[in-house]
């Protein structure tokens, strides 16, 4: 029988699926515990919003808020919605751990696997599902600390070169796993100089040694938070940017060996998509505006995959397997959902959280044998 595995942030979450079900593990967060939205915490003075928020309020023009109705610009095919769950009146206080979720149980049973201190965070991840180390960056993005899903336990803490970092401390956005070349990529904003770039961060040979392997980007480009992907295959990084000289945001596809790039889609900067993730056979899939799932197929063109989750998803809360099934970590005002979505029919399945859950990442059982 195959078992898959998920990983998780609540501000983290790691998971398995046994067929039909799906445990999750992850890291669960008290000191987020008063966070009750994506939103909360992140401004729009020198940086976009993240996917699903906008920016700028009446008081507070800089501010990232949850826009009380998200833009729908997509005509979406009807899908039924299922739950398997059970309304949680009052949530438990999150615990700072990571933390094991098991969907096989109604509503999902959660198991604390390590506890951090209380003042732990971390809002960027990336998981290399050869060795099963899901690598977490702390210390305002100047360290990465990695947990060995095999034997349960922290790994020693990396300490990453943030020499090109123009503002002196950590520039890292967006971290993604190469598999192909074993190695974190992610966005350096203002590394190397006043530009930004796609940037390498070695694990082996020389870990924390960060390099440029993209041509310079303008500086005068904004880095949407939490919507890009990468295709280790294929070797191409798709992150979302808003420049100066364009009124809008685009989708840009930038193959991480030449260096050169082309543009996917070009949307007003309500509709940018995200969270997504990279699906062989299909491409780019993401959240919608108005929170369903579609395929990026280029020429500024998607396509539909399901209706409206209903709720706006976590921090990077989508994940896939490579079987037509994903999953997105919701966030519905105080409640926490867990969607799973068949990306050929597009069936929705809703299960209850207790508390958020964000920063998904796939495992195989094929990676532990």
């Amino acid at each position: 029988m195959l078992m898959v595995r998920l990983l998780f942030f609540t501000t983290l979450t790691i998971g398995f699926s046994h067929s039909d079900s799906v445990e999750i593990i992850g890291l669960s967060s008290s000191f987020l515990k008063k966070v009750a939205n994506p939103c909360f915490g992140h401004r729009c003075d020198t940086s976009a919003c993240p996917c699903g928020c906008e920016c700028g309020t009446a008081a507070d023009a800089g501010l990232c808020y949850v826009p009380q109705k998200r833009t729908v610009s997509y005509n979406q095919t009807t899908t039924s919605t299922t739950s398997n769950g059970i309304l949680v009146a009052k949530p438990p206080t999150p615990p700072n751990a990571i933390v094991s979720i098991n969907t096989a149980t109604t509503p999902p049973n959660i198991t604390i696997l390590h506890s951090f201190p209380a003042n732990f965070l971390s809002i960027e991840t990336a998981y290399d599902p050869s060795k099963q180390i899901y690598w977490m960056l702390t210390n305002s993005g100047s360290s990465l600390l990695g947990y060995d899903v095999k034997q349960r336990q922290l790994k020693p803490e990396i300490d990453l070169d943030i020499t090109n970092c123009t503002q002196g401390s950590g520039c890292f956005n967006e971290l993604r796993y190469d598999t192909h070349n074993n190695r974190i990529v992610a966005v350096g904003m203002g590394f190397g100089g006043p530009q930004n770039a796609i940037v390498a961060i070695n694990l082996d040979k020389s870990p924390g040694a960060v390099t440029q392997i993209s041509p310079a980007i303008s500086r005068d480009c904004a880095l949407y938070l939490q919507c890009s992907s990468i295709d280790s295959q294929g070797q191409m990084f798709y992150p979302w940017f808003a420049c100066d000289d364009s009124p809008t945001a685009a989708l840009f596809a930038i193959n991480m060996s030449s260096g050169t790039n082309t543009t996917m889609l070009d949307v007003s900067f309500r509709d940018v998509l995200g969270p997504s993730v990279f699906v062989n056979g299909i491409g780019v899939v993401a959240v919608a505006p108005d929170n369903s799932l579609v395929s990026a197929i280029g020429n500024n063109k998607t396509k539909p995959i399901s209706a409206t989750l209903g709720s706006i998803p976590a921090d990077n809360g989508l994940v896939a397997d490579q079987n037509g099934k994903t999953w997105v970590s919701l966030v519905d005002m105080s409640k926490s959902k867990l969607a799973q979505i068949d990306l050929t029919s597009g069936d929705i399945a809703l299960s209850n959280l207790p508390y958020i859950i964000n920063n998904p990442a796939f495992v195989s059982d094929d990676d532990e044998r």
